[in-house]
This record gives structure tokens, C-alpha cells and sequence, in this order.
């Protein structure tokens, strides 16, 4: 008797991937793989799809209630990509197809009542081998990556072919559909992330299935979506953080997912960046052809350390006060990037040196000076701050280092004729903006078009904030720094770099954005401490809704070890570590597996067999931010 196993598309216990179904006779010619069929699942109608088709002995199987029309399956490529992602993040192929559920028919992105046009499906039809390799195209101008989209989406659009751009945030997306608007026509542009209504997401994806539209611009989600002839991928701003789910499982990717797309679907894909990853830039000579676009952007750099010598504690340098009058007498908008929150980033006793810790984790809470609390960021326990030292008594306060509200406060200060504030308190609906913005850095790339006319971008402080937690915090910081810069330079907007350490590497390669050095002298660091790109992690923690005993966890750990013990190659190594979390200790396993990063190189098997079998209340995220 002929069976199909279907992927039931609603979410299911992590123990369970998908059902055989018996094919019923009158429907033996229509079924298919990719194909999408209603069942019943616990006597309740689902949608599903047709994974694969077997052989199977067993009589008491339930029957498919109902086939869709073939115009309605999914290609053979996408069902390929769901095969894939399953095999990538060791998840079921269940958890897999929900990540494509959203433009799939009967669900959420297509209704039953719409026309739905057919793809190519067969896998006869998909005989093209894939010789394209991922392009690597990196510039501190901004400007001529733009250039570079618009050549790009004229010359598919003539051919007929599709273009996706996946960018990292919602409002990126239409930043950039605004900077292409010339190049598009809104006829021809189709635009997808999770905050669209039903009824414009539905339009959009329909029109990107049935090749209506041409182009596509959205968040990672845009990933997933079918296409009808696809051409081309561009991940833009692909160093940002925000390219890879966080915040449920499987923990997608849209970078590596995309390049696997890219491969099934025989489709050209670039990464956009003013300073790539590592772990792209690594492989630039084995998987990408680098394409570097040279650009001119000047930074003066000003020394703090000089500043302090000259008594001057304020962060606020005599050179960077006169760019800032400069800037507002040309009636102009002026934007200081500031890394941390609150007012200092620690308490300390005046009299004894006492630094107030975190009641929960012992870690150093900064002080906010709006609401008079310790806040530690690193457990989010806020504190009131005690009347007096528990050590010597003593009602006297420092409040040493640098906070957005301590700038703030001194700004108002030495402006006050100017309307000084925080990028977070922008007020979108009256589009009021202040003359004077202290910010993050990826606040002033999503809210860059609010400051117009755009004069003067300042780094209070630029020196990287080490982390023995996240090896990527040197690089993250550059990146951001660096896409800031290329920004301001495309509005033709002075740039100023304020530095304890100008001399530093950091701060040198910076204010000449040469990337090429930094990314030498940072991979050489990573090699040495087996961190990736040279190696891939594996976290497996517990859930946040779980209680785990201690036996389940060592059960878990023994059976990585044994792993471990068995594996000569590639090597794996396994750590226990501890971590705070909401009050609690929690102990997680860091698994470091000695193989490249590219999505043709899987994990060893037993492994992936493991991560997939780990009980309820873990797990597991690979290659973690």
C-alpha cells in the first residue's frame, strides 16, 4: 500500500517530526512531493505537506481527506530548502516547514480561494548544475552599493529574472525601497517582513509566486518565500546581528539560508556590506568572489586622554563643542554616538572605594539617574540605590564612566538654546526631532532619515568594550561604527572619533575604514583561540519555561561526551559553563566543532542525531551571536 508521510503545518511536540498517511486510490496520480493535502490530525482538519512517498505495510493508517490542486504545491526547490534547513539546525522537518508555513497555501500568506500559479515542481525540471559563487561586495560608500542594487535589479529585470534583497530591520526595508525607487516600479516591487497586514501580505506574496513581481525587499523572512523565476540575492548590511533569529527554534540564519537558496535555486547571491563578516571574508578566496568598491571617507580623531590631562572630565572634548556650534549655526542636525545606558557605569563610594554589585548576579549594574536605580543589564534586576555605603557608612557617590543620560544632561548644559535628547524618545508620529541626538549606533542607521538637514556624527567614546563572552564584540562594534561613518558620508556630514586610545589598531583602521587590516590582524587572534570562523559552536541550554533537574542535565552532557570520545573528524570538544538568569544559576554546554562554515559542510551525523533527541525543557543553538 502506497503512503505518504506529511508535515503537518502547526507545530508540534519537538519528539515528533511528521505522520504516514495512506494515499487513497482515486488519488495515486495527483500526489506528489511538495504537494499540499488536508488530514486529520487528532480528529481535527490540518494542512500538510507531502514530504516523500513509500512503501508501507501498516493497514490501520488514516487517509488523506483532501488533495490540493497541483497548482497549489510547493517547487521542488522549496521542498529542498525545507530538507535542508531540517539537516542545518538539526531540527524536524516539521519545525523546518513552519519557517515557510507563512507563504504556503491554506495557511497564513495565501487563502484557498486565491488563484495560485504554478512553479516549476518537478525535480526533472531542475537539472542545472550550480557554477555561480556568492559575490562578496563591501564599501565604506554607501552611495555606490546603492548604484550597485540599481545596476543589479536592471539587468535581471530585463532578463525576466527575480531579485530579493533581505535587509535587517523593518525600517532598513523601506529606507532602501525609497533609495530604489527610481529603479522600480511600485507595480514591480513586492515588499515582506512579519509586520504587514494579512490582506498586503498576501497581495505581496502572491505576487512574488506567480512572478508578478520582480522585486523583493524584506526582513529574513523574505528567505523563505517562493519565487517563480529567481535571479538573484542580495543580503544587504550583511553583518548585522539582526539577520539571525534569537528568539525561538529553530535560531535561523537568513545568511546561510539564503545561500543555501541561492544554491538549490541556481541563483546568484551577494553579500552588501561596509564591513563584512569574518566569516565571509575568510572564505573570500575559497566560495566568493570578493568585489571591493573603493571610497574615500576622512575622520579626525581626537585624543580623551588629552582632554583628561587637561582637566576637561566631561567626555566632551574643546574640538568636538566647536563642530557642534558649527553645525547648529548651519542650522544643521548633529548625532553623538554613545555605547551605554544610564547615567554611569558603576557606583562607587567616595569615601571607601565600595562598588556597589548586582544583588542577583554580583555583576557591576549601571546607575540611571531617571530613576534613581542600579539596573544590571546583565540579568535586568534593577535596585534602588542604598542612602548610604554598607561598608563605611559613608553618603557620598562617584559616578565614573560614560552614560547616554550624563551626556545628555551635559550637552543641555553647554546648549541650551538647542533641543538636546535620546534617540529612543523620538517622537515618529509628529516627526519631531531634536537638534541634538545622543544615541546608539544602529539607532542612528534606523533613524537617519528623521535627522534632516544631517551635519555632524560624533563618537564620544570609540574604544571597543571587550566581552570574554562574545569573541564577535570587537568586530560587531567596528561594523557598526564603520556603517555609521559610511552613512553620514553619503549625507556629506562631518565625522569626528573621540578616543582614549587613538593609536590603537581599532581606532587606525576606523578612521581610515580599512577593513583589510582589521580583518588580518582579527582572524589572526581568532586562529590562535580556535574561535570561529575556523570553528563552529553549538550552545545547549535549558529553556526559560523548563525545569530541569540535575539528572536530566548530566544525562545530557554524558551523552555529548560520548560523542565526543567517538569523533576523531572533525574534532568536538564540549564545556560547561555557568550563567545567570532571572535569579537563577543555569548551566549551559558549549560545543566547538573543528569544521569550516559553509552550508555544503553538515554536522557529523551522530551529532545532529543528538541535538534533534535532546529532551523537553533543552535547546540548542547553532552557531550562536
Amino acid at each position: 500500500m502506497k503512503a505518504a508521510y506529511i508535515i503537518p503545518l502547526t507545530r508540534l511536540p519537538s519528539h515528533l517530526e511528521g505522520f504516514d498517511y495512506s494515499i487513497p486510490s482515486d488519488a495515486e496520480n495527483t500526489i506528489r512531493e511538495g504537494g499540499i493535502v488536508e488530514v486529520l490530525l487528532r480528529n481535527r482538519k490540518t494542512m500538510g505537506i507531502v514530504y516523500y512517498i513509500h512503501e508501507s505495510d501498516q493497514r490501520a493508517l488514516k487517509p488523506i481527506t483532501q488533495v490540493m490542486p497541483p497548482k497549489c504545491a510547493i517547487s521542488y526547490q522549496d521542498l529542498q530548502l525545507i530538507k535542508w534547513l531540517s539537516s542545518w539546525y538539526a531540527v524536524s522537518p516539521n519545525a523546518a516547514a513552519l519557517q515557510m508555513a507563512p507563504f504556503l497555501y491554506g495557511t497564513y500568506g495565501i487563502a484557498k480561494d486565491e488563484h495560485v500559479h504554478s512553479l516549476r515542481s518537478a525535480e526533472s525540471d531542475y537539472k542545472r548544475s550550480n557554477n555561480l559563487q556568492p559575490v562578496l561586495s563591501y564599501s565604506p560608500s554607501r552611495d555606490e552599493r546603492i548604484e550597485y542594487y540599481r545596476r543589479t535589479i536592471q539587468e535581471y529585470t530585463i532578463a525576466g529574472m527575480q531579485t530579493l534583497i533581505l535587509c535587517p530591520t523593518i525600517a532598513s526595508v523601506y529606507q532602501l525601497a525609497r533609495e530604489l525607487s527610481q529603479s522600480i516600479t511600485r507595480e514591480r516591487l513586492a515588499i515582506v517582513h512579519s509586520a504587514l497586514g494579512k490582506p498586503a501580505f498576501r497581495k505581496n506574496a502572491q505576487a512574488l509566486r506567480d512572478g508578478t513581481a520582480l522585486v523583493g525587499i524584506g526582513t529574513r523572512m523574505l528567505v523563505f518565500a517562493p519565487c517563480s523565476s529567481l535571479g538573484y540575492v542580495i543580503m544587504h548590511d550583511s553583518e548585522r546581528i539582526e539577520h539571525k533569529q534569537y528568539d525561538s527554534n529553530p535560531r535561523v540564519d537568513g545568511r546561510i539560508v539564503a545561500v543555501a537558496k541561492a544554491s538549490i535555486e541556481n541563483a546568484q547571491i551577494c553579500f552588501s556590506s561596509t564591513a563584512p563578516r569574518l566569516e565571509e571574508w575568510h572564505q573570500r578566496n575559497q566560495f566568493f568572489l570578493s568585489q571591493e568598491i573603493p571610497a574615500q571617507i576622512h575622520a579626525s580623531v581626537v585624543n580623551l586622554t588629552d582632554e583628561l590631562r587637561n582637566e576637561n572630565y566631561s567626555f566632551i572634548s574643546d574640538h568636538l563643542i566647536a563642530r557642534i556650534e558649527q553645525t547648529i549655526r548651519e542650522q544643521k542636525k548633529t548625532y553623538l554616538v554613545v555605547r551605554g545606558s544610564g547615567y554611569s557605569r558603576l557606583v562607587m563610594c567616595a569615601s571607601c572605594s565600595y562598588l556597589f554589585p548586582c544583588v542577583s548576579c554580583d555583576r557591576l549594574p549601571r546607575y540611571s539617574q531617571t530613576t534613581a536605580c542600579l539596573e544590571c543589564s546583565a540579568c535586568s534586576v534593577s535596585q534602588q540605590l542604598p542612602a548610604v555605603c554598607p561598608q563605611c557608612k559613608g553618603s557620598e557617590y562617584k559616578f565614573p564612566g560614560i552614560g547616554r543620560e550624563k551626556i545628555i544632561s551635559y550637552i543641555k548644559k553647554q546648549f541650551p538654546r538647542s533641543s538636546v535628547g535620546e534617540a529612543s524618545k523620538l517622537n515618529k508620529q509628529s516627526r519631531e526631532v531634536f537638534s541634538i541626538t545622543i544615541g546608539t549606533a544602529y539607532s542612528f542607521l534606523d533613524t537617519v532619515q528623521t535627522h534632516s538637514p544631517f551635519g555632524l556624527l560624533a563618537f564620544v567614546a570609540a574604544d571597543p568594550v571587550l566581552s570574554m563572552e562574545d569573541v564577535r564584540a570587537c568586530e560587531r562594534q567596528w561594523q557598526a561604527s564603520a556603517a555609521c561613518m559610511s552613512l553620514a558620508a553619503s549625507l556629506e556630514a562631518d565625522i569626528v572619533i573621540q578616543s582614549f586610545r587613538p593609536h590603537s589598531r581599532f581606532i587606525q583602521t576606523l578612521a581610515k575604514m580599512d577593513f583589510e587590516t582589521f580583518a588580518r590582524d582579527e582572524l589572526v587572534a581568532r586562529k590562535e583561540c580556535k574561535q570561529p570562523p575556523y570553528v563552529r559552536i553549538i550552545r545547549v541550554f535549558q529553556s526559560s519555561r523548563a525545569q530541569v533537574t540535575k539528572e536530566m542535565f548530566a544525562e545530557v552532557k554524558s551523552r555529548l561526551e560520548a560523542i565526543v570520545q567517538k569523533s576523531t573528524s572533525p574534532r568536538i570538544s564540549i564545556n560547561e559553563i555557568a550563567v545567570k538568569r532571572k535569579n537563577r544559576d543555569v548551566k549551559e554546554l558549549v560545543i566547538t566543532v573543528e569544521m569550516s562554515y559553509h552550508p555544503s559542510h553538515l554536522l557529523p551525523d551522530e551529532l545532529l542525531k543528538t541535538l534533534r533527541s535532546l529532551p523537553n525543557g533543552f535547546m540548542h543553538d547553532i552557531d550562536p551571536l
